[in-house]
């Protein structure tokens, strides 16, 4: 991600069309909304800290932050649903 960041074509190379569009979709709602929330402010190297912590606040943190990641990916989700079916 932190490659892709830089990069100006978007493509995270090696992965799945879908992973380059979550990644993609995760950075510009990073670069629309930078401070609504700690996951959009927070270095990835940062957020790789917390996973690896073992220390209370930290995982408190974490928690708060992949409820976060969760809400990104279920929309995320939810445009694949409907880019299927369509608008029901």
């Amino acid at each position: 991600m932190e490659n892709t960041e830089h990069d100006q074509d978007g493509l995270v190379v090696g992965s799945d069309p879908r992973f380059s569009q979550l990644v993609n979709d995760f950075l510009a709602e990073r670069r629309r909304l930078p401070n609504k929330s700690a996951l959009f402010v927070m270095p990835i190297s940062e957020l790789s800290k917390l996973v690896n912590s073992n220390d209370v606040t930290d995982l408190a943190k974490l928690i708060d932050l992949l409820r976060e990641l969760r809400n990104i990916l279920e929309h995320h989700s939810r445009s694949d649903f409907l880019g299927v079916i369509g608008d029901i």
